[in-house]
């Protein structure tokens, strides 16, 4: 349930930079490691967030992250493990979104990094 909520709001955070985003936690969310990022992503996305609880992303981030930005997509992580910063950074998550992150400055630098103005 809390990761559904969490998926939520992140939607209407990226809509507020004009991503249009899907939430797909609880309808046909990908609930492990996928093979390619085809099985994690809606076809033309420029941004995936990967959102699931602290404890589980050590196992899924690895697997996961380097798939997707060999997409070409952008990857934000829902949360902050503060434990696993620099690891995940290094296996290509561009940037986290948490409950103490700065959401305008997040949200800014997601766009300008993609070249929405």
């Amino acid at each position: 349930m809390l990761r559904q909520i969490s998926c939520l709001l992140l939607c209407m955070l990226l809509a507020a930079v004009f991503l249009p985003a899907q939430n797909s936690a609880g309808n046909g969310a990908v609930t492990g490691v996928v093979q390619d990022a085809s099985g994690a992503v809606v076809p033309g996305a420029k941004v995936v967030v990967v959102c699931s609880t602290d404890d589980t992303y050590p196992e899924i981030v690895p697997a996961l992250v380097p798939k997707l930005k060999a997409a070409g997509l952008f990857v934000v992580l829902a949360g902050f493990p503060k434990d696993h910063i620099e690891a995940f950074e290094q296996a290509g998550v561009d940037e986290f979104i948490h409950i103490r992150a700065n959401c305008f400055e997040v949200l800014s630098g997601i766009a300008t990094q993609l070249g929405i103005s």
